[in-house]
């Protein structure tokens, strides 16, 4: 049970970070930005006639576990014991209407080199008509098989499939992105890439933020259909914590990277100081390299 606590608080704080940086976002010494910025994500949501919401339902024991949409990361979990019960929404995988990929990869816990009989995978695809609807009730969209271990036990199991959704928005993402897995620079261009931003972060300064995330910002929060508002959340008192075993990880067939931990996560976090504990907030970015671009830019 403690490690399923663990998961769930872990990614209630990517989506609080993911409102922070938001409400960064709107932060700005230029008024004219600001409102812009707003107008631009609400206006979009609000012209939406419906909001449709997919979700995966994940239950698990004693499993480690990789779930992507198109290719994108959007829960995993790598931990040495205990497993998960919970919902997750996935939007922001999903670019436009039509068909979509859903790829599992599941793995033996940490320290273990099999899945044992008595691990459990199961998941659920769930519609929410709208998103903004304070009902309960999903249409099951899609079930997956479920992972039979036999006694002598797996290495890993592995499942992929097609899904078809309707959503109301197009979104660019790393559609026309250039492919960058095999770029001979790609380590440097990535580690500049990260020391921009952790400069930025530790320098407080708003306004380049909201430049370094505002296509993450836009196309994340149009998914979700959050908008924004008038709050206004400063930079906290945070410290950048230092790259720890830390490799390039490539995503979205090739065209989206980023720098990952043993943990599956994003190495770029952060320690802030709250009633006296230590809170350490990940920063979940994916960079990628727009087509006749030279620079990578942060997309989700």
């Amino acid at each position: 049970m403690k490690n399923i606590i663990y998961m769930i608080s872990r990614n209630i704080i990517i989506l609080l970070l993911t409102s922070f940086i938001s409400l960064a976002f709107a932060t700005s010494n230029n008024g004219i930005e600001k409102i812009s910025l707003k107008h631009a994500q609400n206006s979009t949501i609000n012209n939406f006639e419906n909001r449709p919401y997919y979700l995966i339902n994940v239950k698990s024991y004693a499993v480690n576990f990789d779930i992507r949409v198109n290719d994108l990361p959007l829960l995993k979990f790598f931990e040495k014991s205990g497993g998960m019960n919970m919902e997750f929404p996935i939007n922001t995988g999903i670019l436009e209407s039509g068909d979509q990929i859903l790829t599992i990869k599941v793995y033996p816990l940490k320290d273990n080199n099999t899945i044992l009989p008595n691990s459990y995978f199961s998941l659920e695809l769930n519609k929410k008509i709208d998103a903004w609807s304070f009902t309960n009730k999903r249409e099951i969209i899609l079930k997956i098989p479920d992972m039979i271990v036999p006694k002598e036990g797996l290495p890993y199991w592995e499942f992929q499939t097609k899904f078809s959704v309707y959503v109301p928005y197009q979104l660019t993402g790393w559609k026309n992105s250039e492919y960058i897995e095999n770029t001979e620079n790609i380590k440097k261009e990535l580690n500049i890439a990260y020391e921009k931003i952790k400069n930025v972060i530790e320098k407080k300064d708003n306004s380049a933020f909201r430049l370094l995330v505002k296509n993450k910002i836009f196309e994340e929060s149009v998914s979700l259909y959050e908008k924004q508002d008038d709050e206004i959340t400063p930079f906290p008192e945070e410290k950048i914590l230092p790259f720890t075993n830390c490799e390039i990880r490539f995503y979205g067939n090739g065209k989206l990277a980023r720098l990952e931990d043993n943990n599956g996560e994003s190495c770029l976090k952060s320690e802030i100081i709250k009633n006296g504990k230590s809170v350490i907030y990940t920063y979940p970015l994916f960079y990628h390299k727009p087509k006749n671009s030279s620079e990578l830019e942060i997309i989700r």
